[in-house]
């Protein structure tokens, strides 16, 4: 799927990911999982009638990956946590369940080849990352 945009843009620039966190929860400058996890808990208590919750800013190296049930402690609604770099994202139960077959297997490893050490099976491919971005646009 195309969707146009006005001015230059590339594969890397990910300008409408970046205008996404305008309305949505930006949790790039914590720093651990339990940094990001106040800030998370924080905009889903500010937001409480959406369905829908995506936080930009999940970095491996510092927040390590938060699995499953450390997601699912945070809501029961919808919750997806995108990569810092926009190229995949975790999922807790209830995003699961309404996107099937776009997870990494737990500890294995995906359709396209992608290998995933430690994953808890709530990764979301980066083949499979770009059509649940554009599905959740509001």
């Amino acid at each position: 799927m195309n969707i146009p945009e006005s001015g230059y843009t590339d594969h890397h620039t990910h300008p409408s990911s970046r205008c996404r966190i305008l309305t949505e929860c930006d949790a790039r400058a914590a720093s651990t999982w339990d940094e990001a996890r106040t800030l998370i808990a924080a905009h889903i208590a500010a937001n409480p009638s959406r369905d829908l919750y995506v936080v930009h800013g999940w970095n491996q190296s510092t927040w390590g990956t938060p699995t499953v049930a450390d997601l699912d402690a945070l809501t029961s609604k919808e919750l997806i946590v995108i990569n810092v770099s926009y190229h995949g994202a975790l999922l807790n139960t209830a995003a699961t369940l309404k996107f099937p077959g776009t997870l990494v297997p737990s500890g294995g490893e995906h359709a396209s080849g992608t290998k995933v050490p430690g994953n808890s099976g709530n990764l979301v491919s980066e083949k499979d990352f770009e059509e649940l971005a554009i599905a959740t646009l509001p």
